[in-house]
């Protein structure tokens, strides 16, 4: 089973994303499935240069 973007995914590898989504990790054991190396908009984060757009607010990658 694997998982699609947005959905959590993690370090060891039991929880995989499908591809072509890759795991971007959000802390040391977790993380979310992305579209490519970065998080698109709406997608959680935890610092602004993990987002395409460079900017984390609340949490979550935003456009502005």
């Amino acid at each position: 089973m694997c998982f699609g973007v947005g959905e959590y995914c993690d370090g060891a590898g039991h929880r995989k994303c499908c591809p072509p989504h890759s795991c971007k990790l959000i802390n040391p054991r977790e993380g979310v499935c992305v579209r490519g190396p970065c998080l698109q908009s709406k997608e959680q984060c935890v610092r602004g240069e993990d987002c395409c757009s460079g900017h984390c607010v609340l949490g979550h990658c935003s456009d502005k």
